[in-house]
């Protein structure tokens, strides 16, 4: 993921230069790797007992995941994919679907309370929804270019 977001191409003329210090890659892929942490740390069960709810599939790739990590298997960054595609597809639709069903919205709800109890302001927290806009968007590509692999086409066809 980090790969992905600092990646970008040669500067060739005055209208996009790249910063020669940016921290922005760095800062979102905190952003996201703080949110995989608390989802992974949740799911054997935390001992705040807050939980960051995942649906059976979603812990199925999670546990596939924290095995390579363990075990370091070479295809980590394929179960890792797996396992952010899971968390960013549409679910389907049950009874059970609620606002607090949804894994994003139960970490930005955590992610919101300072440790005295109030909550941050909505500048700062539209920034970390911005950083999560553009994981959403690279997993998806990725997910194309996975994909692109079975289709005659590529990943336009």
């Amino acid at each position: 993921m980090f790969l992905i977001l600092t990646a970008g191409p040669p500067s060739t003329n005055d209208h996009w230069s790249p910063l020669t210090r940016n921290d922005s890659p760095g800062s979102y892929a905190r952003a996201i790797e703080k949110f995989f942490l608390a989802t992974l740390r949740s799911l054997k069960g935390h001992p705040s007992n807050y939980e960051i709810p995942l649906t059976p599939a979603q812990k199925q790739v999670a546990l596939s995941f924290l095995e390579a990590l363990r075990l370091q298997e070479e295809d980590v960054l394929e179960r890792f994919h797996r396992f952010s595609w899971s968390l960013v597809v549409p679910q389907p639709e049950t009874a059970d679907v609620t606002h607090w069903s949804c894994p994003l919205l139960c970490y930005f709800a955590a992610l919101a309370l300072h440790k005295c109890g109030n909550f941050m302001p909505p500048e700062e927290y539209s920034g970390h929804g911005a950083k999560f806009k553009y994981w959403c968007n690279t997993t998806g590509i990725f997910e194309a270019d996975v994909r692109s692999a079975t289709h005659p086409q590529g990943m336009i066809g």
